[in-house]
This record gives C-alpha cells, structure tokens and sequence, in this order.
C-alpha cells in the first residue's frame, strides 16, 4: 500500500509540475506571439543592389543633402545589445530576420528572438519598397525611405557608418532624375 501511495503521489506531482510548466509557456507563448504579430509586417526583405538602385544611390549623394546625424552609433548600439558586431551584413540580418515559432522546449531561442523583435519594433524604418538593397561585396546596403528620402549604410575602417540623405522639398528636378 506504501508504494502505491508513493507512486500516486508522484504522479500527482509530475501532473502538477506539468500543468504548472504549460501555464507558465502558454503565457509566454502569448507574449511572444503578440511581438511577433506587431512586427511581421514591417520586417524588410533583401535584394541585390541593381543598376537603378546604384543611380539612386549616386544620385543623392552628389545632388541631395546629407543630414547630419548627432549619433550615429543608434544601431550599433542595437547591433551590441543582440551580440552582433556593427558590419552592414549585421544590420540586414536584424531588419530582415523573421521571428521563427515559438518553442517550447528552447527558452534560451525564444528569448534571443524576442530580444530582436523589439529591437525592430524599435529601429526597422517604414520604406518605400519593404526592401533592403545590399551589394554585391556586402559593404552597402541601402533602404528607399520616400521618393525623396534614403537611409545608406556602409561599411568603412571607423566600422558601420548610417548616411541619410533627403531632397530639400520644392527641388523637383533633381528629384525626377531618379523616380
């Protein structure tokens, strides 16, 4: 009678232990599906650098003007948070990246995904095209904010520079060159 006691005692346990588990991940689980739906729709896709983009890009860095960033070291500090160096390769793969399922048996990949989904909720930008244009050797990645408007990320020796360049409003010529 001991054992069977002990042995249904054991068994209330695991039952318990088990449901406790599963409450626990299914609000988690919530939690995260929650961040994982605010994002989805504004994750960017990548596309190489065409000959279109590389006018544009060129474009506006002789003909528009340069905003001067106070900080420009906002998404390193992203790129840091997550344990990513700052490399323009780091920066496509944290605005492009795609928050897998949940699981519930790898905490640790469900807390790594959630860090980066709110560091998009945070830094990915609304673009004009949902497209990250990277080239070829990887060093340049370009986001087309507005017709007039891009945001250019380069690779130098001072690590990963952001350029943003915008036409001045009421300067349409310079502006149909590259619509």
């Amino acid at each position: 009678m001991k054992i069977k006691t002990r042995i249904l005692c054991l068994l209330l346990f695991c039952l318990v232990a088990m449901g406790t588990w599963y409450l626990i991940n299914l609000s988690a689980k919530n939690k995260y599906n929650s961040l994982r739906s605010k994002i989805v729709d504004q994750i960017l896709t990548t596309t190489p650098m065409d000959e279109k983009s590389m006018a544009i890009y060129q474009h506006a860095k002789t003909h528009w003007t340069q905003r001067q960033l106070k900080d420009n070291k906002t998404n390193a500090y992203a790129l840091q948070t997550i344990n990513l160096g700052p490399t323009v390769l780091n920066i496509v793969m944290l605005l492009s990246s795609r928050i897998p399922e949940y699981s519930y048996f790898s905490m640790e990949s469900n807390a790594r995904a959630s860090e980066i989904g709110a560091l998009q909720a945070i830094i990915v930008p609304a673009t004009l095209d949902q497209k990250i244009h990277l080239s070829a050797d990887n060093n340049l990645a370009m986001l087309r904010i507005s017709t007039n408007y891009i945001m250019v990320f380069r690779n130098t020796e001072e690590g990963l520079i952001e350029e943003d360049y915008y036409l001045p409003s009421g300067n349409t010529k310079a502006q149909q060159k590259v619509n």
